[in-house]
C-alpha cells in the first residue's frame, strides 16, 4: 500500500496528484490553485494551418471606370467555420507616357467587399500623381501592398482577388497591372488559414 506522485487512475492503491489520464495530444496542466493536475488538450488558436499562394506576370490592362479584376486571384477552403484567413498582396503597376493617373483598388472575398483605397475620378489616388496643375507626361511604376484578417465563417471554398478602377477611362489612359513592364516582376497574393479555437 503504497503512495504515489500518480493518482488513482494509474495506481488504485495510491493517492496522488494527477487526477486523469491522458490520451495523445494532450499536455499535463493544472487545474487551478491547490488542485491536482490532469491532461487537458492543448490551447488552440493562432496555428497556421494551410497556406496558399499564387502569382502572376499576366498584366490587365484596365480601362473601366468600373471595378475590373486584376488577374491576382488564389481559393482557399478553411478547415474550420472558426477558422481566420490572413491575406497579404504585393502587386506592381506600370505606366508609360500618361498624362495623369487616377485609379482606385479593392480586395474581395467572392463577391464581398473586405477593403479598399478611396477613390475619386477628380483627385490623386494612393499617392498617384494627378493632372490638375501638371500638362506634361510621366511614367509611373508603383507596389500596392495590402495584409488583411478575414473572418469568413465558412468552410466552403473561397477566392480571394483584386480589383482596381480606372478614373482616366476618358483620356485613354490604360492601367498596367502586376508587371513593371519588364515581364519578370510579378503580382503576389498569399493566404493563411489561422486557427481561431
Amino acid at each position: 500500500y503504497m503512495s504515489g506522485i500518480v493518482g488513482s487512475r494509474l495506481n488504485i492503491r495510491g493517492s496522488g496528484i494527477v487526477g486523469s489520464i491522458g490520451t495523445d495530444g494532450q499536455v499535463l496542466t493544472s487545474s487551478g490553485a491547490g488542485q491536482e493536475m490532469v491532461f487537458e488538450d492543448a490551447a488552440g488558436g493562432g496555428k497556421i494551418l494551410q497556406v496558399v499562394t499564387a502569382s502572376t506576370t499576366t498584366n490587365a490592362n484596365i480601362t473601366s471606370n468600373s471595378y475590373t479584376d486584376t488577374n491576382l486571384t488564389a481559393d482557399i477552403t478553411p478547415s474550420a467555420t472558426s477558422s481566420k484567413i490572413y491575406i497579404s498582396c504585393q502587386q506592381t503597376n506600370f505606366n508609360s507616357g500618361h498624362t495623369d493617373v487616377r485609379v482606385g483598388y479593392r480586395l474581395l472575398r467572392d463577391s464581398t467587399e473586405l477593403w479598399k483605397t478611396g477613390f475619386s475620378s477628380s483627385s490623386t489616388i494612393l499617392g498617384l500623381y494627378d493632372n490638375t496643375n501638371f500638362s506634361g507626361t510621366i511614367n509611373l511604376g508603383y507596389l500596392l501592398s495590402i495584409q488583411w484578417v478575414d473572418s469568413p465563417s465558412s468552410t466552403s471554398a473561397l477566392t480571394y482577388k483584386t480589383q482596381m478602377v480606372n478614373g482616366n477611362n476618358t483620356s485613354g489612359y490604360t492601367g498596367t497591372q502586376n508587371n513593371m513592364g519588364d515581364g519578370v516582376t510579378a503580382g503576389h497574393i498569399t493566404l493563411l488559414e489561422i486557427d481561431g479555437s
